[in-house]
Formats: structure tokens, C-alpha cells, sequence
């Protein structure tokens, strides 16, 4: 008598060869699913191209009138009608020949192309205002940016300055006037910004100490009088690094070009007022002239104002444009803060930072912002299946020894399995 445990052995064996035919059944009636939905899309398809080819008015008439394609029963229904009323005419045509039947053609014929080159007139026109609405848009924004920094400067000064004697009568504004004669112990200062353009004050003072051998104190003292007699613009940012008080960026006013001029110095462009342009926030500014100032430092060549790239129709501007000198590595880099972004306007930018730099370098203003970066395009790679070169670091992580905190490969979805 068989025992009981080669009978539950042979029932499992049943059971496994029972699972290994309905798994193969179900396999091939995958397959022949699979088969049949891509033979109904080839279907659909050739439906399509057919109905734009026969009736090409009604289809546009249809897109016009309900701002979408019509779906598969309603196309058939239009090719059943109208093509074949089409058709009709065609082998009318074909067996008669009819002037007035021609005509109507040609006619249809003309409304078509009017109707097109209608469309492409309208959309040049709206790309053009919309360029023009853009262009509009930055210039305010970045009047409205130096118009903010400016009273943020002068609350501060408000708020710093002693209070006024009670008896002392209101000052009385006076009428703007050349400044005056005393201003000339400043004109080391002007020279250096009129000469080189640069708007970190850290890097005008270290000029500044060498050119003129003055101490710290006084080259400060040259600075607040500069501001006051309104030679330069002295903006003061937030330090999102951590390191220090908040960051001095500097311009030299209209009347401080003049002087500039009056000593015998002809102004250059301004870093502040053109970067400021480019990347609308002082913050932005700040970082892009501090990750610079890091990578200077370590003998990088740094263009601050890289050549704006076509990328699938697309422009893509970066922030920097860094050469190793000794290596000649080329480093296309995105100066990016912890700041709240949309998320579709993210996407499109990680798009378009990889396909027109070839990979993603990331340099932040500290190791929070870093990581939240590193994330933010992490998971673009792995929901578009994107697999990307990623590098990233932050301003105190730079350095000879380890210049990217994180490099690494995205894998896309596969980073999942």
C-alpha cells in the first residue's frame, strides 16, 4: 500500500506540471494579446493617415471645432461619410470630366493652403509678442530686484544711524551735485572697479589693499563713502554658505562711471549689473561669483558668461563654463539653491542641463541644498529613464583634493531592481 507521504508526492508533482501548463497557456495567450493589440494600433494608425488623406477638411473642421482628434468610432464614421462622398466625386470625376467639379476641388484646395498659411502667420505673431513679453518681464524683474536691494540698504542705514537731537530742525534736501573735491581719497577704489568690473567686494578689497597698501578699516571707510556720495551701489545679500555676514555685491552708479571717466578711467561692464540681468535674483548673483571665486582658486579657468546653447529647440544657458587647465576636463556648471521650484519646469530643465552639457554638475551654497538637488534629479532620471552623468558639491566641499562631493551615474528605473 502506497504511504501517505508519496501520495502528497505525487499529487505535488501533479500539481507543479498542472501550474507549468496553465503558466504556458497564459504565456501564449499573453502573446497573442500583446500581437493583437499592436495589430489594432497598426490599424488605428493606417485608419488615420488614410482619413488624412481623404478627407483632410472634415478632420480639421472636426480639431477646430472640438480642440482634439476624434477618436476611433467617430473617424470611421467621418471616413464612412464624407470619403465616401469624396470618393464618389473622384470616380465622377474620373468617368466625366467636370469643370465645375474641378473648380470645387481647386477651390477646397485653396481654402486649405489660406487656412495654413493663416495658422503659421498667427503662431509667428504670438512667438514674437511672447518674446517681447518675456524680454519686458526680465528688465522688470530685474529693476524691481535692484529697487528692493537698495531699500533693504537704506532701512539698514536708517536703522544703524543715530537718532536726530530733538531741536535739530529738519534737514532740507539739497539739489544733487558733483561730489566733492574730498571724494578724491576714493579714487583708488573707483579705478579698481572702473578698471576690472567686479561686483564681490571681497575680491575689489583684496585688489584695493594691494594696489594702495591701505589697511582693512580704511579700505571699509572708502566703501561707505563711495555708497554715500552715490558713486557705487553697495547691495547687501544673505550668505546661504554659512561662513561669515552677508555678502557685499557692488556696481558703480552712472555718476560713478562719470567720475571714473573725470579721473581718466574708462569704465568696463559692470559683473553685477549683467549678471544680475541673466539670473534675476542677488542670491543667484552671489553663488555664481562665489562658486566662481572657488574654482579660481583652485586654477580653473571660470567664464562667468557662457555661450547660450540650441538644444531641441530649446535655449540652454549655463551658469558657468569651467576649463581644468592642466587637464583641459570642460565643466558646464548649474549654480542651484534650496529653493521651491515647479516641478514640470525642473524637469525640462534637467533635460535640457543633460542633453546640452552631457552631464549634470551641480554646485551649491551648502550641503542641505546639495542633497535636496541630488534628489530632485535622482528621481527625474528614474521616472524618465534617464541615465545621466550626475556630479555635485557645495561651496566648503571645494577643494584640490575631492573637487565633487557626489559622481556618480543615474541608472533610470533600473536603479530599482
Amino acid at each position: 500500500m502506497p504511504r501517505t507521504s508519496d501520495i502528497a508526492h505525487l499529487n505535488l508533482q501533479q500539481l507543479q506540471l498542472n501550474h507549468l501548463l496553465l503558466m504556458s497557456n497564459y504565456d501564449a495567450e499573453y502573446q497573442a494579446r500583446l500581437a493583437a493589440v499592436a495589430r489594432a494600433d497598426r490599424i488605428e494608425e493606417e485608419l488615420r493617415n488614410m482619413a488624412q488623406m481623404l478627407v483632410p477638411r472634415e478632420l480639421y473642421a472636426y480639431v477646430r471645432e472640438h480642440r482634439t482628434m476624434p477618436d476611433l468610432p467617430r473617424l470611421i464614421e467621418i471616413m464612412r461619410v464624407e470619403g465616401a462622398k469624396y470618393l464618389s466625386e473622384c470616380q465622377a470625376l474620373k468617368r466625366h470630366p467636370d469643370a465645375t467639379m474641378e473648380a470645387a476641388l481647386q477651390q477646397q484646395i485653396r481654402e486649405l493652403q489660406s487656412q495654413l498659411h493663416a495658422t503659421q502667420q498667427a503662431r509667428t505673431a504670438l512667438e514674437k509678442r511672447l518674446q517681447t513679453v518675456q524680454q519686458q518681464l526680465d528688465e522688470a524683474q530685474r529693476a524691481c530686484q535692484i529697487h528692493v536691494l537698495r531699500v533693504n540698504q537704506l532701512e539698514h542705514e536708517l536703522a544703524t544711524a543715530p537718532p536726530a537731537s530733538p531741536t535739530t530742525a529738519p534737514a532740507v534736501p539739497e539739489p544733487a551735485a558733483a561730489p566733492p573735491a574730498e571724494t578724491s581719497r576714493i579714487q583708488p577704489l573707483i579705478q579698481v572697479m572702473a578698471t576690472h568690473g567686479w561686483a564681490l567686494w571681497t575680491q575689489v578689497r583684496d585688489e584695493l589693499a594691494r594696489v594702495s597698501g591701505a589697511s582693512k578699516p580704511t579700505l571699509y571707510r572708502w566703501l561707505d563713502d563711495a555708497a554715500d556720495a552715490n558713486l557705487v551701489n553697495d547691495y547687501r545679500v544673505a550668505n546661504e554658505a554659512g561662513q561669515g555676514g552677508p555678502m557685499r555685491l557692488l556696481e558703480l552708479t552712472t555718476e560713478g562711471q562719470t567720475q571714473a571717466r573725470a579721473w581718466g578711467y574708462t569704465p568696463v561692464e559692470q559683473q553685477f549689473t549683467a549678471l544680475i540681468a541673466a539670473h534675476k535674483s542677488a542670491e543667484h548673483v552671489a553663488l555664481n561669483l562665489l562658486a566662481a571665486a572657488a574654482f579660481e582658486a583652485l586654477g580653473y579657468s571660470v567664464n562667468l558668461f557662457p555661450p547660450v546653447q540650441q538644444v531641441e529647440g530649446s535655449r540652454y544657458a549655463p551658469d558657468l563654463l569651467v576649463v581644468n587647465q592642466r587637464t583641459g576636463a570642460v565643466f558646464y556648471i548649474e549654480c542651484e539653491r534650496n529653493t521651491d521650484k515647479r516641478r514640470g519646469d525642473r524637469c525640462r530643465k534637467w533635460h535640457l542641463v543633460s542633453r546640452g552639457a552631457g552631464a549634470i554638475n551641480l554646485v551649491c551654497p551648502n550641503i542641505k541644498a546639495m542633497e535636496r538637488l541630488v534628489t530632485e534629479v535622482t528621481n527625474w532620471s528614474i521616472d524618465g529613464d534617464y541615465k545621466v552623468r550626475l556630479r555635485a558639491t557645495h561651496l566648503r566641499a571645494i577643494n584640490a583634493e575631492q573637487l565633487w562631493v557626489v559622481d556618480r551615474i543615474t541608472a533610470g528605473r533600473a536603479a530599482l531592481r
